[in-house]
């Protein structure tokens, strides 16, 4: 999808969750505590949560509101809610 690949947000974030991985393996080696190790990957599930919001609201856009194609429309609105039910299981 070309326009996922074009929006400059939603890769900066990517590669913010990408460091933060990195950031958890670099503590675990260092040997962090699991407590501490927990707290920091929480930090990074909460903000895993905005990018998940994020991705939803540019394919409710592109997908399913700026769709001209009834047919198109409805698959979206399809795939947006199978991911949410799934999401919120």
């Amino acid at each position: 999808m070309a326009h996922i690949n074009e929006n400059q947000a939603i890769r900066k974030q990517l590669l913010a969750h990408r460091d933060q991985v990195q950031q958890l393996i670099d503590h675990l080696d260092r040997g962090m505590g699991c407590g501490d190790l927990l707290a920091e990957a929480v930090k990074g599930y909460e903000s895993l949560g905005t990018l998940c919001a994020d991705l939803a609201v540019e394919h409710l856009k592109e997908h399913v509101t700026e769709v001209a194609d009834f047919d198109a429309r409805v698959r979206g609105a399809q795939e947006l809610e199978s991911l949410l039910r799934a999401a919120f299981k």
